[in-house]
């Protein structure tokens, strides 16, 4: 049994975690597959390609991460999780900072709340990493090695 098998109870996924990377899927799959245009007042004060960008990243973030929570490996399940998160992370803050910056104080809100999910997202793609530095520090203890 891999040292990465977690009961998925107690890997520190939480249903707030979950519920946020479906959102982001529903919410940005409409505007990759072009129903729906790109949000109003920030797609006004940016290049559309921009709003189009983040919504495909948004998406790729969000399915990967949710791929690894899902993944039977875990091991393989975790990499996938903190990669998605990763670039969901990245891609939200410099989103929120790029619509503070052309849209000014009236995108406050908004870019709050993207660029708070992304660093949330950021700090467990950093947890994650922890737990792996953990479990391949156990496994050099078990195999009698040094740090």
């Amino acid at each position: 049994m891999s040292p990465y098998r977690v009961d998925s109870r107690l890997s520190g996924r939480h249903p707030f975690e979950l519920f946020a990377l479906y959102l982001a899927i529903l919410v940005s799959l409409p505007t990759v597959l072009g129903l729906v245009p790109e949000p109003g007042s920030i797609r006004e004060a940016l290049p559309a390609w921009i709003a189009t960008v983040w919504a495909w990243a948004m998406l790729l973030g969000a399915s990967t991460a949710l791929a690894g929570v899902y993944w039977r490996d875990r091991a393989s399940g975790l990499i996938l999780e903190q990669l998605g998160l990763g670039v969901f992370g990245v891609t939200n803050i410099i989103y929120a900072g790029a619509a503070l910056y052309a849209v000014g104080l009236s995108s406050i809100i908004p870019a709050a709340m993207i660029g708070g999910f992304g660093a949330a997202c950021l700090r467990r793609y950093f947890q994650i990493q922890q737990i792996i530095d953990s479990v391949h520090e156990a496994e050099r203890v078990q195999k009698g090695q040094k740090p």
